[in-house]
């Protein structure tokens, strides 16, 4: 496994919160293993209803949008898709579980109304990754196959000299407003790190081979892994992302997060601290793919908690309280995209960020491709 380099401590996100009660620091913790390796995710192409999960009424889904334009084929082929949602699944420890732990529910918003209630393209669980501490809690969503992943550049971030003006838009594609579905923060600055991103044929920062990487590949598959395994496919790539090392690769927790030197490499708040918000992408069984927040978290809990849900391969991406978000768009009577944050409790978000006001930063967002 292709390593990362180490991220300093006050490097990789911007400011910190307190933690209640001054809890001491946790020591280290055996490393799980999860499923079989399953990397690509499928080219969108409908969905299936098939799931265990409860089914109260949705309030997200999204309307029409004009698809994305078709790259060359290339690729692995697309794997078969599991049933959506996928699997409910057993809280990793029955101390600090909560009722609804490892159970999946569809996404319900705040703001704005249904477009496609009768079938949800989003569904979300928690999972309380500590043996102990019960304030350790990840948020994870699993996103409809359905659903197309883009990823756009910042005004000022990954900072590039070279790239500036249009390259820069800091916006969703006007083409992608009517499907609008969910957007969510990109990686770190380009100073905590330099790992790569390039969308279309700009490339914002090179890519680092110790880096891991989610990237869309020019048949529409979504990857993660290390860059070994995309660089292949560099030519024809859509877009791509780098974190630090990853996560979980084949199923299995990167070695480094068992040890407290070992997880640096993931970084801290400016004051050291690791037990922060942090955020991932990762795939699973069939190539299901899922965004997660931590809340609380350290690199080794988010990727224990991943790894309970049957993710095989996942990559951190932005940490800390101002950098983390996860947005949801309903309509409102007009039509209007209307944003709620609706996992975990005081996400940040702008109403008008992304779609009508440029984000200074990097991110991601998801609209339906009909």
């Amino acid at each position: 496994m292709v390593l990362a380099a180490v991220c300093a401590a006050a490097a990789c996100g911007g400011p910190t919160y307190d933690r209640e009660g001054g809890r001491p620091p946790r020591a280290g913790a055996p490393v799980p293993t999860a499923a079989p390796p399953v990397r690509a995710a499928p080219v969108p192409s409908g969905a299936s209803s098939a799931g265990s999960a409860a089914a109260p009424t949705a309030v997200i889904a999204a309307g029409p949008a004009t698809g994305a334009t078709a790259g060359p084929a290339t690729g692995p082929p697309p794997r078969p898709v599991s049933p959506f949602p996928p699997r409910n699944f057993a809280a990793p420890h029955a101390r600090t579980a909560k009722p609804d732990d490892g159970t999946w529910r569809p996404l319900t918003a705040a703001a704005g109304t249904p477009i496609d209630a009768e079938r949800p393209l989003l569904f979300t669980t928690t999972v309380h990754p500590d043996p102990i501490k019960g304030f350790v809690e990840v948020a994870i969503v699993a996103i409809d196959p359905r659903v197309e992943l883009e990823l756009v550049a910042g005004t000022q971030e990954p900072e590039n000299a070279s790239l500036t003006g249009e390259k820069r838009s800091g916006l969703v594609a006007p083409a992608h407003l009517p499907g609008l579905l969910l957007a969510t923060n990109g990686g770190y600055k380009a100073r905590h790190g330099n790992h790569g991103m390039r969308v279309g044929t700009d490339v914002f920062l090179p890519p680092k081979a110790e880096s891991c990487t989610i990237a869309r590949l020019g048949n529409g598959q979504v990857v993660v892994g290390p860059w070994a395994t995309v660089a292949p496919h560099e030519a024809t790539l859509r877009w791509m992302r780098q974190g630090p090392a990853c996560l979980l690769e084949g199923g299995r927790l990167h070695p480094d997060l068992a040890g407290e030197y070992g997880r640096k490499k993931w970084g801290a708040a400016e004051d050291g601290k690791k037990d922060i918000r942090r955020s991932a992408y990762a795939l699973g069984p069939g190539g299901i793919l899922y965004f997660a927040i931590g809340e609380w978290t350290t690199a080794d809990r988010l990727a224990e908690a991943l790894a309970a849900a049957g993710v095989t391969d996942a990559v951190q991406m932005d940490i800390n309280w101002s950098f983390t978000r996860f947005v949801v768009y309903g309509r409102d009577p007009a039509g209007t995209p209307a944003a709620s944050s609706p996992i975990l409790e005081k996400l940040k978000f702008g109403p008008r960020e992304y779609w009508q006001k440029a984000s200074e930063r990097d991110f991601f967002y998801a609209h339906v491709k009909r």
